[in-house]
């Protein structure tokens, strides 16, 4: 498993943060045990992950470009709560 992307951004003051995370499942890995891995409980202040859907390929957009990835990706919502 490798994390291509993850993050968390706050699109308005006083409310959650929320982003997407990107990851690569690489060969001989279970795809339900990363799954797991991140939707185990956390704690009220850290970021929580989502599962949103399995994806062949995704098209990320940098202030450099369009950067595509390809292979067995999972692709998260991400969020953390605000607390003010």
């Amino acid at each position: 498993m490798k994390k291509i992307f993850d993050y968390c951004r706050q699109p308005r003051a006083y409310a959650d943060s929320v982003g997407l995370c990107l990851v690569l499942v690489e060969d001989g890995e279970d795809v339900e045990a990363i799954k797991k891995e991140f939707h185990k409980p956390k704690e009220w202040y850290e970021e929580k992950y989502f599962f949103s859907q399995e994806l062949t390929e995704y098209v990320q957009d940098t202030y450099k470009g369009k950067v595509t990835h390809t292979g067995k990706l999972l692709l998260f919502n991400t969020r953390s709560e605000y607390t003010g």
